[in-house]
């Protein structure tokens, strides 16, 4: 509630000239005097509400106001930035300083400003305790660095070594071992994701394993999207409609010949028949590989393995350890009985351990350590069937801390959210407030706060769509009982019946709604005009047009709309009066076919998200006036081949995934020197269509050496191609410094520019289809390459170490863990250096060497064979290379 009420002050200093244009500065100082009241009273009140019935009612009118002041700002800053006609089919207008606003939002005004005075009025009545503490998020931001507990779980030993022996063992029966069924067992909050996700990064883990995936499973049984998760897709991805058969032939193409590991996080559920799916599913699996499963479940457990690893509470030493580590070198004897009161509180359980740690390392006195002790809530969460300690920890968050968590009441339970996607939609609500170039770093250090108080769990890493999180159980339950009314989510399970006014709160403002198989939208959700979220999760049905078109009318003040995987073959032209829309996903429609022009008419839309929407050709012409539009996502949009000349004016663009950089459609397209204005983006992009007829000083123009948030690139070529001219693009195609990963595609030069070598930064490296290149120089000099794969280049007949390690250098490849030659079909020596062993520490961390079809090849150096013999763990894959005598390499 306070982080609303800092939302409303913050968007009130952005328009106090508008205030003062419309004659209104007298509202304006109202308005604000009547917020900074309250400021100083929220703090007390939304902890008192927790169990104060009569003060929970008057916050949620505070709430309710707050919203609607946010909507009469937007309105005001739209008319000024000249969309006031959108308006004139419910306002009536009057001149002042030769502006025009709008009577309608000047009477709403004072209307929000009375209904706040007089809540401000009534809060005396409730004995609130003034603060002065200033708890914007400037004042806050020293908690933006919570305590982050140790990577190896404290009072853990034995569980860890057990269940690495149990990973990494061969022994036992035959029959019994050839795939191994281990499961981490335990209560909620007990740390089985952090064990299990200790183990998986373990570097013995790592290096024994050629394959390892990590799924979060759902309560939920569906083995479909657990296929796809190991294979890397999301739930929602280019391969949703792909049937199971050939995700079967993927995964078995994919682990051919691999050890595997893969971990199935959070399992319920006690159906033998799903087990066996499971385990008959596994049997593709070679011998050795081994199927992790943590469950809060024992019989789940006693259906998959014999090999079990019952986690227990903590005892009191190792649960002080974890208190004991939160204050690190601060001095707390003064507090230790009250400490030690709060840690025996928390059971035993690291969850409660670790989220209490994390704030009680920001208290500083007596009083707020006995007012935790003392509080009431203790009590009051047993009235509600909630966890005592969850309530308390809540109670104690940072305001700005709790206006993001609560947002994530719109996921479903267990539902896997995209970090940056959260992010986006944070920004979109306009829960985070910095200035436009630091949106996404600020929503970014939020995120990792709420991290550091264990409210995720599961986050992964990925290449696309990023890292990957779920919301913490305990931590879901709570905001369902916190953000009631505000939030809402709903199963539609039949398209006959409609939605009834009380199916809604009458204060919702934000919905999910999740269509079962077979239902339909319905033609209306009560209240839609107060939703500032609508999310509509689809994945089995499709939504009606004719329903949306309708229901689209009636989202007056939608900020953020999600339409994902629902089957959409034509979006409405209502969408072009969702003025206040920030945030639109309408990726995987996979039948969409074109956007409606009026889109271009969303000028505070910030992010359009369209990956995966295979049949969209084009996108409107007007594009270029979305001047807010910080992220375009057209990834798998693969019947798109050009992109509007517009795009060039984006110059807040921070994503965009994909672009082209020749077109034949003549002046309507962009070209790769469009993007040289466009130095804001960041993280991934892919450029198609090189070459041909890309002209050089355009490559050049397009500067992405000075795109300094780029980590990702990708080049894609056209074929055919001329090589000369290849080589002049690429060369003025100067990656910057601190790019992480390249990818270089259909490139006809003989030789790669020098500018590679200096990416010193650069993590992983694929070079494919470059058929006309013969020579791979200097890329040992890459100091921080992880990852080299080489990819059908017929021109390559010989690699000389001398050149592709650098002669003399015995610092080659310093942090390469794995290395790939695949197809390369005239590849005859591999010329080594150090033979004898003596240069043994080329590539010192390598664990894995994949040498597939290349069938002339007729023998490896023999550093690579001493790796084979003397490091643990050490893997080579050879394949269809008939010259080499595989049997050695075994």
């Amino acid at each position: 509630m306070a982080a609303l009420l800092s939302c409303v002050e913050y968007e009130l200093s952005k328009t106090s000239d508008l205030f003062r244009q419309a004659g209104l500065e007298e509202t304006f100082q109202r308005v604000s005097q009547v917020c900074a009241s309250l400021r100083t009273k929220i703090q007390d009140a939304e902890y008192k509400q927790l169990f104060d019935m009569q003060l929970k009612r008057w916050m949620k009118h505070i709430v309710d106001v707050c919203y609607d002041m946010m909507y009469v700002l937007d309105e005001l800053n739209l008319q000024e930035a000249g969309t006031v006609r959108v308006f004139s089919h419910r306002f009536s207008f009057f001149s002042h300083h030769n502006r025009i606003y709008s009577l309608g939002v000047r009477h709403k005004l004072r209307e929000i400003v009375s209904r706040f005075g007089t809540l401000a009025a009534e809060a005396n009545r409730f004995h609130i305790s003034v603060s002065l503490e200033n708890w914007d998020v400037s004042s806050q931001q020293r908690q933006l660095d919570p305590f982050l507990p140790p990577s190896v779980p404290i009072g853990r030993p034995s569980d860890t070594h057990l269940l690495l022996k149990l990973l990494l063992d061969n022994d036992g029966d035959a029959e019994e071992e050839d795939i191994r069924f281990i499961s981490v067992v335990g209560m909620a909050g007990i740390g089985k994701t952090t064990l299990a996700k200790l183990v998986y990064n373990d570097d013995k883990v790592i290096a024994s394993f050629g394959y390892r995936a990590w799924v979060s499973v759902s309560q939920e049984f569906n083995l479909r999207k657990i296929v796809m998760a190991i294979l890397g897709f999301s739930t929602s991805d280019l391969m949703n409609d792909v049937e199971m058969e050939f995700l079967i032939l993927e995964f078995r193409r994919v682990i051919a010949g691999k050890r595997c590991l893969i971990v199935l996080d959070d399992i319920g559920g006690e159906n033998p028949e799903r087990w066996q799916l499971i385990k008959e599913f596994f049997n593709f699996c070679v011998a050795g590989s081994r199927i992790l499963i943590t469950t809060r479940n024992p019989l789940v457990s006693s259906l998959t393995s014999k090999y079990r690893v019952s986690l227990r509470v903590l005892g009191e030493e190792d649960s002080w350890d974890i208190i004991h580590t939160a204050f690190g070198s601060l001095t707390y004897s003064d507090f230790r009985p009250m400490l030690m009161n709060i840690t025996n509180k928390c059971r035993g359980v690291p969850l409660y351990l670790r989220s209490l740690a994390a704030i009680m390392r920001y208290k500083r006195s007596k009083r707020e350590f006995e007012k935790m002790l003392d509080s009431q809530i203790w009590e009051v969460a047993h009235e509600i069937g909630m966890e005592p300690l969850l309530m308390v920890f809540y109670s104690q968050l940072p305001s700005y801390l709790k206006q993001c968590l609560l947002y994530c009441s719109i996921f479903p339970k267990d539902h896997i959210i995209v970090t940056d996607k959260l992010i986006q939609l944070w920004i979109a609500q306009g829960f985070i407030h910095s200035d436009d170039n630091h949106l996404e770093e600020e929503g970014r250090r939020i995120f990792n706060g709420l991290l550091g108080y264990s409210i995720f769990n599961g986050v992964i890493q990925h290449g696309i769509p990023g890292s990957t999180c779920q919301l913490e159980g305990g931590i879901s339950a709570l905001n369902q009982v916190i953000a009631e009314n505000e939030y809402h989510r709903m199963l539609l399970d039949s398209g006959e019946k409609p939605i009834e006014e009380h199916d809604v709160p009458r204060n919702c403002r934000h919905c999910t709604l999740t269509i079962a198989p077979h239902t339909g939208l319905p033609e209306s959700i009560p209240n839609a005009e107060k939703l500032h979220t609508l999310m509509i999760l689809s994945e089995y049905s499709s939504v009606d047009t004719t329903n949306l078109s309708q229901l689209l009318s009636n989202l007056r003040r939608v900020r953020a709309l999600i339409l994902s995987s629902c089957s959409i073959e034509e979006l409405p032209a209502k969408v072009g009066k969702l003025f206040h829309l920030r945030y639109l996903d309408l990726s995987f429609n996979h039948d969409l076919k074109h956007l409606p022009g009026v889109i271009c008419n969303l000028i505070n839309l910030q992010t359009l998200n369209l990956n995966g929407c295979r049949s969209l050709r084009k996108l409107p012409k007007g594009i270029g006036k979305l001047i807010k539009l910080r992220h375009l996502e057209i990834l798998w949009t693969t019947s798109l081949s050009y992109l509007p000349k517009g795009i060039a004016c984006l110059t807040s663009l921070r994503t965009l995934s994909r672009f082209f950089g020749n077109s034949l459609v003549g002046s309507k397209a962009c070209n790769i020197g469009d993007l040289e204005k466009l130095n804001n983006i960041q993280g991934n992009i892919t450029i198609d269509g090189l070459g041909a007829e890309t002209d050089a000083s355009d490559a050049e123009r397009a500067g992405l050496e000075n795109k300094n948030g780029l980590r990702g690139l990708e080049l894609w070529f056209t074929a055919p191609g001329a090589g000369t001219k290849d080589e002049r693009v690429l060369g003025a195609l100067k990656a910057p410094p601190e790019l992480e990963d390249l990818g270089i595609f259909y490139y006809r030069g003989n030789l790669f520019p020098t500018w590679m070598i200096a990416l010193q930064k650069l993590t992983h490296l694929t070079l494919a289809d470059c058929d006309k290149c013969s020579v791979l120089s200097s890329l040992g000099e890459l100091s921080s390459l992880e990852s080299l794969k080489i990819i059908n280049m017929p021109g390559i007949k010989k690699v000389v170490d001398s050149e592709f390690l650098r002669t003399g250098s015995t610092g080659a490849f310093p942090k390469l863990k794995t290395l790939s030659f695949q197809k390369l079909d005239n590849w005859e020596e591999w010329v080594g250096l150090g033979d004898d062993g003596v240069q043994a520490n080329f590539m010192p961390l390598l664990s894995s060497l994949s040498i597939v079809n290349c069938r002339k090849l007729e023998a490896i150096p023999g550093y690579l064979k001493l790796k084979k013999d003397e490091k643990p763990g050490f893997h080579i894959n050879i394949k269809k290379c008939p010259s080499l005598e595989q049997t050695q390499y075994e």
